[in-house]
């Protein structure tokens, strides 16, 4: 009777065995949702970007082609500030307002594009800016603008854009 008993039983080898095991696949359980986890922050992340980015893209594309005139900086560098005029703003006396475009330096030291526009006042338009240029692409033509833009980290997003100013005096 004895021996029947103790055969319903687990050893204390077969417990560990199983503890054991059992650890092993919760550790793999775990590493696999922590990945999915990191995968799931850098797309959103990535998202959030490509929504600043596009958003801002946008709202400058706007204002260049509607602008009166635009300041961009000269040479083969280009340059990190631009601004433009708008067009006459008939429901104001035929009013006009400069905007500026500008890659700051923020509090938190993050680099930031930020817009002025003397009716609205500053806005940040893209956060964690890692590089934004300006220049003229037609110098002997028809006045066309290169925008370049990176923003972000692994990947970075990236757009590259021309813009002609439609209303230029």
């Amino acid at each position: 009777m004895n021996k029947r008993l103790a055969r319903k039983a687990f050893t204390l080898v077969e417990l560990l065995v199983a503890i054991t095991i059992l650890a092993i696949l919760s550790t793999a359980v775990v590493m696999m949702l922590r990945s999915a986890a990191n995968v799931t922050n850098a797309v959103t992340a990535s998202m959030a970007y490509e929504m600043e980015v596009e958003t801002a893209l946008l709202r400058i594309i706007q204002n260049v082609r509607m602008c009166t005139s635009v300041f961009v900086p000269s040479g083969a560098t280009g340059g990190n500030t631009f601004s433009l005029v708008t067009q006459a703003d008939p429901a104001n006396n035929n009013a006009t307002y400069p905007v500026t475009y500008s890659l700051i330096v923020a509090a938190d030291g993050t680099r930031q594009l930020e817009e002025i526009d003397s009716r609205y006042g500053a806005s940040t338009l893209i956060r964690d800016v890692q590089s934004f240029d300006v220049r003229y692409t037609n110098a002997s033509g028809p006045t066309v603008i290169l925008l370049t833009f990176s923003v972000g980290k692994n990947p970075p997003v990236v757009r590259t854009v021309k813009i002609a100013p439609r209303n230029q005096q």
